[in-house]
């Protein structure tokens, strides 16, 4: 039977290649039926209509319970589980963690085909702990290389630089990252100029929350602003704020990169260079004088405060501009001080190329909405002011503009006035579901900072109503001079659930494709057709199809009769990722490279604890039997006592979504009873090594790292410390020693006293009949 484990667990690792291969391109075959945007070829309505659905689906959130041992139990083996597991319609991807019967400890078994590098997880651990899901997803998606790559430049990057480096590399497309234009050297150098930039500011400073020693460090920005009364107060923006709408190297469409200004951008390429011969717009904007005298950082050295706290009105007819402040009309305040340098700076027209790069367009120095709006983010983010692109549909409103965060997200323009307008209430016929451009190209509507809006909640389900998560849900509005048109795209959520703010009194569509077939199978769905202002729809769209469920049923555990072994396993599931296709992006890539990641709280997985034929018809996708089962579950804690005979598995398993990645974090621990004379008896009839605890080892930890082994005999032993190389760093034992267990001590120091670096290293166990190893991670 074991051989049969093998077997099937090979077999099923070369297949799973075939099978995800086969589900991406039938996406992409679908998706290549919907009828394109282009202005030109209209979608229609298919006549199928949207069903209202009763929601009631509570987001899961589980916060496992420390376990608490007799004394007499001791722990002989650990498993991390720091897992993000993808899945596919057929099977999904999974964790096994089984305890051995032949050699009494845990191993491990991913099914998942993408493995990360021992630098990716060495730098992955240096990264703050909440960027790591993020960035583990995100290695897994590129080639080893390209891990290596971006691994060493976090692995390189020195404080208080982790963190924004980190982010980015999070947060950047697999494209961009497996691209030739890629360049480390523009990643770090837009961190440091954060803080260059930081030194001639005085309205606000960057602010270090602990070092990359710290699991949970991070950064942001704290500002001065007038109240409304005219007095200064200080505040300090949410960290997330900072890390998109700041330290984000990425505006919209432009590959973070040097540039050489004075080349034309026609291909959004040509203008591309080593660092030694361009420029990255966070230091170019903020220091280059243009047209001899504007000079962004001169202008801002005596500015005190980001803005006044007055917002321009845009009262309705005439574009308004309202230059007079009144607290006095100096106008010393940031906002003012860069749209004054934008209009200093820029003509509204397009001849030539129509740039994507900020340093291209402040040199150029023309442009229309979409270079004010590229341009506009570029500066104000220079300037350590949150900033963000808005746009619309092509086909809706060819039009992009700014958002500012000033403790929200506040409409802004630069071009022939000194200060943004709001267009509230005004082109409703024309301004249907805005949405934002995040940098990484994430879209979000944000219709309710304009318009009167009703909020679409759309589920896409199958067949007997379960939930597809990962359905991409285009959605279109009727309007009454041409016809249905796109407006927006999304995924749907673990609960199949995408949400759309859209302007009041428009008929609205949607078309949803799925891994198992789209709805409706040609045309658009009719979703609503006068939504209110102010009303929240639920409503729903099914496949014909079902999804694939497992089989399985509960079954009480064989006898145990013996106090031997036991097994702790404490999980949660506490991120899971939605990926999108991103449609703002100069990068070269297909629709399986330019990619985004939003990362979601509350994620759910399959737990099952399986005897071995059981395993092996769970791994087969055949009805099993288990004897504890979870399904769908957010997170658990189980004591399991092994029985006395079989191995067993603890199965962590992606097989209830059908697109949705789910981020694993927890443990398997194996304890033993030390005070029992059979188990004793059993344990030192061979010669083993157990896996040192724990593993892995943070420097940070009081405890020293404990090794474990048996001895069949009594015998002369080596128990010594080993780097990759093969170099014995520290002898732990060299000595005679008598048959039994033993336990030994290691305080993560060399032969010399001095604490080893991060890293892997190895244990070796030298007998005068057997030289055993295994491995352990430290992190420093």
């Amino acid at each position: 039977m074991k051989d049969l484990s093998v077997f099937l667990r090979r077999l099923y690792e070369k297949n799973s290649f075939v099978l995800y291969s086969f589900t991406i391109s039938f996406v992409l075959y679908a998706s290549n039926q919907t009828v394109s945007d282009n202005g030109n070829d209209l979608e229609f309505w298919s006549g199928m209509k949207a069903e209202k659905f009763d929601s009631e689906i509570e987001i899961p959130s589980y916060k496992p319970e420390k376990m608490h041992f007799n004394r007499s139990w001791s722990v002989v083996d650990s498993i991390p589980l720091k897992y993000f597991l993808n899945t596919s319609v057929s099977g999904g991807y999974f964790v096994d963690v089984y305890f051995d019967r032949n050699d009494e400890t845990l191993h491990t078994f991913c099914s998942d085909p993408a493995t990360i590098t021992e630098t990716a997880k060495n730098a992955i651990q240096k990264a703050p702990k909440w960027i790591r899901p993020a960035l583990l997803l995100k290695f897994k998606s590129i080639p080893s290389n390209k891990q290596n790559l971006w691994g060493n430049l976090i692995l390189d990057t020195s404080d208080p630089y982790v963190d924004e480096v980190a982010f980015s590399i999070a947060t950047l497309s697999p494209a961009y990252l497996m691209s030739m234009l890629a360049n480390p050297d523009v990643i770090v150098a837009n961190a440091i100029d954060i803080y260059v930039n930081d030194i001639s500011i005085n309205y606000a400073d960057v602010v270090d929350y602990g070092t990359s020693n710290d699991d949970d460090y991070y950064s942001t920005v704290r500002y001065w602003k007038m109240d409304e009364t005219g007095n200064l107060t200080q505040v300090e923006m949410p960290k997330m704020i900072y890390y998109w709408y700041i330290a984000h190297p990425k505006i919209t469409d432009e590959i973070p990169a040097f540039i050489d200004p004075t080349i034309l951008e026609y291909d959004h390429h040509a203008n591309i260079v080593p660092q030694s011969q361009g420029f990255f717009w966070r230091d170019y904007i903020f220091a280059t004088t243009f047209h001899d005298t504007l000079n962004l950082m001169n202008m801002i050295q005596n500015c005190n405060y980001v803005w006044d706290g007055v917002p321009r009105a845009y009262p309705g007819g005439d574009w308004f501009a309202q230059p007079v402040s009144p607290y006095g009309d100096s106008l010393n305040y940031a906002i003012h001080l860069f749209t004054k340098w934008i209009n200093g700076d820029m003509e509204f027209t397009s001849p030539g190329d129509r740039p994507h790069q900020p340093v291209r367009i402040a040199y150029k120095g023309m442009g229309r909405c979409g270079e004010y709006a590229d341009l506009n983010a570029a500066v104000a983010r220079a300037l350590l002011i949150p900033a963000t692109s808005i746009s619309n549909w092509v086909n809706i409103w060819d039009h992009t503009f700014t958002e500012l965060w000033q403790e929200d997200f506040i409409h802004y323009e630069s071009y022939y006035w000194e200060w943004g307008t709001s267009f509230y209430n005004t082109y409703s016929y024309w301004a249907i579901s805005p949405y934002e451009i995040r940098s990484d190209g994430y879209l979000r509507t944000v219709t309710e900072h304009y318009l009167d809006y009703s909020v679409l909640n759309v589920h896409i389900l199958d067949s007997a109503d379960i939930p597809i998560d990962g359905a991409k849900v285009e959605l279109y509005v009727e309007r009454p001079d041409d016809g249905i048109r796109k407006t927006m795209e999304a995924w749907t959520n673990n609960q199949g659930v995408v949400t759309f703010t859209v302007s009041d009194s428009f008929p609205y569509y949607a078309k949803a494709i799925t891994p198992i077939g789209s709805i409706p199978p040609s045309g658009t769905a009719l979703l609503i057709e006068n939504p209110l202002d102010g009303e929240e729809y639920d409503l729903a769209l099914n496949t014909s199809q079902p999804l694939e469920q497992m089989e399985y049923s509960q079954v009480e555990p064989p006898q145990d009769t013996q106090d031997d072994y036991r097994v702790e396993v404490q999980f949660t599931v506490p991120k899971y990722a939605v990926r999108g296709n991103i449609r703002h992006d100069d990068i070269d890539g297909d629709g399986s490279t330019k990619t985004y990641d939003l990362i979601l709280d509350n994620g759910t997985l399959d737990f099952f604890v399986t005897d071995q034929n059981n395993s092996d018809m769970f791994l087969a996708n055949l009805p099993f039997e288990a004897v504890e089962t979870q399904p769908h579950t957010n997170g658990y804690s189980l004591d399991f006592s092994i029985p006395d005979t079989d191995n067993w598995h603890f199965i962590f398993a992606n097989r209830s979504h059908a697109q949705n990645a789910q981020y694993l974090d927890g443990y398997v621990k194996l304890y033993h009873y030390e005070g029992s004379s059979n188990h004793q008896d059993q344990i030192v009839a061979t010669t083993k090594l157990m896996q040192s605890y724990p593993n892995p080892y943070k420097a940070n930890e009081k405890a020293p790292i404990t090794l474990r082994f048996s001895l069949k005999c009594d015998t002369a032993v080596d128990l010594g410390i080993y780097n990759l190389k093969g170099q014995k760093i520290r002898t732990l034992v060299h000595d005679n020693l008598k048959k039994g267990l033993h336990k030994v001590n290691w305080d993560g120091k060399n032969a010399f006293g001095k604490k080893v670096a991060s890293g892997i290293y190895l244990y070796k166990l030298k007998t005068k009949d057997n030289t055993l190893s295994k491995k352990m991670l430290i992190i420093r």
